[in-house]
């Protein structure tokens, strides 16, 4: 299921001190954290002064997109990222999809990152330009953080935006349903140890990576707008702000299931649940196996989606996935060779 499959296109590594463009402004006090905790890593942020949240207006859409074109032509760029995931509801950063140049992104290719709704754009251009985009870190979450922001998070950053493979995953020690940590209360983060993967079918897959916000999966599968799923390894998670978060994850399934998107995978990876939004005692192995009759391995409560630490999760590279020794490697190298010094 999806469009057929292009070309794939590895962006510019990302090199110490790169260039940074951010999509959008949100005027608050996370953003301008985000832009500092970036700075704190050594790298020189650019905003597009466009103003955020999206309000519905195509032209606020058109100029975000207009922006991100002229990041990619800026020499010296390394990376876009995304300041939230939201963007506001209920389109989010879908609204920029009719107004992307896919000739242009795929002809000056650059490490496109962020989760939750900006999966949109990073599904779309991937689909489109065959380049691979980077399902990780945003500037108002984790870069907000700063020197605080869990070196589980930002090692895995640092791996997948390098020329060489990322290669086994591991689950992080610890985690937390926090999303950040107030800069006033640096200390008082709650942790969980971290009991582990839970693997939920038998079996061994190898494909590229395809995934990201369940719901945005699910409309962009209805859309057109997914990369091909056949042969792939499709990940997944969802925060479910609204309603009964169950309900919804089994509605985005069946939407998947609909769709074709489930038929022929090599295997799946879901992210770890905010223990906010599912009941206790939630069992995601029941509702799968409810919904859809596996055929490919399943491993869930990865560190990936709405809680922390977070991996970097490069969509279009080839992963190995074996339920029977129970590891998830990423064998490809998700970027090229650096860009050339650009002279200041």
């Amino acid at each position: 299921m999806g469009n057929s499959a292009r070309p794939l296109i590895q962006p510019p590594s990302l090199e110490a001190g790169a260039l940074i463009g951010v999509l959008g402004y949100p005027d608050d006090a996370l953003f301008d954290a985000g832009l500092e905790g970036l700075r704190a890593y050594g790298y020189q942020p650019i905003t597009a002064d466009i103003p955020l949240p999206l309000t519905g207006e195509s032209s606020q859409a058109k100029r975000l997109a207009e922006a991100l074109h002229r990041f990619l032509l800026q020499p010296g760029i390394g990376a876009v990222l995304f300041p939230t995931g939201s963007a506001d509801w209920p389109d989010g950063w879908a609204q920029l999809v009719p107004f992307l140049d896919f000739d242009l992104i795929a002809n000056n290719p650059r490490i496109l990152c962020g989760f939750s709704g900006a999966a949109s754009v990073l599904l779309a251009v991937s689909a489109r330009t065959g380049m691979i985009t980077f399902y990780g870190p945003m500037i108002s979450e984790q870069w907000a953080e700063g020197t605080v922001m869990w070196a589980f998070t930002r090692e895995s950053f640092l791996r997948a935006t390098s020329p060489n493979a990322i290669g086994p995953l591991v689950p992080s020690p610890e985690w937390s349903e926090e999303l950040l940590v107030p800069r006033a209360n640096l200390c008082r983060r709650h942790i969980h140890p971290n009991p582990g993967w839970e693997w939920i079918a038998p079996g061994t897959g190898d494909g590229p990576l395809v995934g990201g916000c369940l719901t945005t999966l699910a409309s962009m599968a209805v859309n057109g707008w997914l990369p091909p799923t056949d042969g792939a390894v499709l990940f997944w998670e969802d925060v479910f702000l609204d309603g009964d978060g169950v309900s919804i994850m089994d509605a985005a399934l069946q939407t998947l299931k609909a769709t074709g998107v489930l038929d022929h995978l090599a295997g799946m990876l879901i992210g770890r649940f905010h223990p906010q939004f599912v009941p206790d005692g939630f069992e995601v192995a029941e509702h799968i196996r409810r919904l859809w009759t596996p055929t490919c391995p399943i491993v869930a409560a990865l560190d990936f989606g709405h809680t922390n630490p977070i991996v970097t999760l490069p969509i279009g590279v080839r992963t190995h996935i074996d339920a029977t020794v129970g590891t998830v490697d990423i064998t490809q190298a998700a970027t090229a060779s650096p860009l050339p010094a650009f002279p200041t």
